[in-house]
């Protein structure tokens, strides 16, 4: 049976620039593409719970309270996802790879200057005209 799944993606800021990490090749999808952290909403976890937990388990950071952006409806060869996009500020924590079977390495860009290419879900965020 197909279902629609629910992740949060994490845009941090830290003086200005936001936190990226670039995808490994294990990853179900969006190889060797950018991304903020994120993931799936676990079973009776909020949004809120999911964006601090997924920035600690893949990144080792704690985070602001988030704020949601805006959704995201988005389209794999295989899934279908709708992304809660939430905005927080870097609180504590050097940025490290925890989870290196799906993460290479993490680093703080500028907006008008990230990496490409973008993951197709954060891509879908910077075309709503979302600026920081």
């Amino acid at each position: 049976m197909q279902q629609v799944r629910v992740g949060v993606g994490v845009c941090i800021f830290k003086n200005g620039q936001i936190l990226l990490g670039q995808r490994q090749h294990l990853s179900a999808h969006g190889a060797d593409t950018w991304a903020p952290p994120g993931g799936k909403i676990d079973y009776r976890e909020s949004w809120q719970d999911c964006a601090r937990r997924e920035t600690l388990e893949e990144a080792g950071v704690e985070i602001s309270e988030p704020t949601i952006i805006t959704v995201t409806n988005d389209f794999f060869r295989t899934e279908h996802f709708i992304t809660i996009y939430v905005r927080a500020d870097w609180v504590n924590g050097e940025p490290k790879v925890l989870e290196p079977h799906k993460t290479a390495k993490w680093a703080w860009y500028e907006w008008s200057d990230m990496p490409a290419p973008l993951f197709p879900p954060f891509e879908n965020l910077t075309k709503t005209g979302f600026k920081p």
